[in-house]
């Protein structure tokens, strides 16, 4: 399966400080960072390392790292994050020819999501209790999870977090919501509690 690219452009030009996301189907398109948030998913962290390590003894800068990824969304109005639930993916060859996260040398290393925030990229710690989005919404293992108030209805309903929001189950009670949100779990989840700034 041919993969996105996605990589922070700073060649000099129209395009330069922008996000390059480049298709496997040959076309590419420049975003600026201030304007959008980007959620990769799938994604695996790559770099030309002997090109790295010339930078790092002091060459010229150029292209020598990227992320690929299976899906990207790009949402128009970047979210606020809470900054205490994020750890940032590093990159920079003047200061280490390679990938860091927490500190380690991170080229390879596999993300089931990364997030943009500005010009950096970032992935969210996992939470075990379900998350709040909205006023009768809550985000939990791949599921969305609906409070209904018609009385003739079921109090809770379930969808996976998926392209189609296919429907799971209903249920009266908010544990028993949660229970069923685990028992099929989307691991593969479309957007994630990232997208809607948590």
């Amino acid at each position: 399966m041919k993969k996105i690219k996605v990589r922070f452009n700073l060649s000099k030009g129209i395009n330069f400080m922008k996000w390059k996301i480049s298709y496997p189907e040959g076309h590419s398109k420049y975003l600026n960072p201030n304007e959008v948030q980007l959620v990769l998913k799938n994604c695996t962290l790559k770099n030309y390392k002997k090109v790295a390590e010339k930078i790092f003894n002091g060459a010229e800068k150029s292209v020598c790292a990227w992320v690929l990824c299976e899906n990207i969304y790009v949402k128009n109005n970047p979210c606020m994050v809470n900054n205490s639930k994020l750890k940032k993916v590093s990159y920079n060859p003047r200061v280490a020819p390679n990938w860091e996260f927490n500190g380690f040398n991170s080229d390879g290393l596999k993300f089931d999501a990364l997030i943009s925030i500005n010009s950096g990229l970032y992935v969210k710690t996992k939470t075990k209790k379900p998350v709040q989005i909205e006023m009768q919404e809550w985000w939990y293992k791949g599921c969305f999870i609906q409070k209904q108030i018609h009385p003739q209805l079921a109090r809770y309903v379930i969808f996976a977090d998926t392209e189609g929001q296919e429907h799971i189950d209903t249920a009266h009670t908010f544990n028993e919501a949660k229970k069923i949100a685990s028992n099929n779990e989307v691991k593969n989840y479309k957007l994630g509690v990232e997208s809607f700034g948590f």
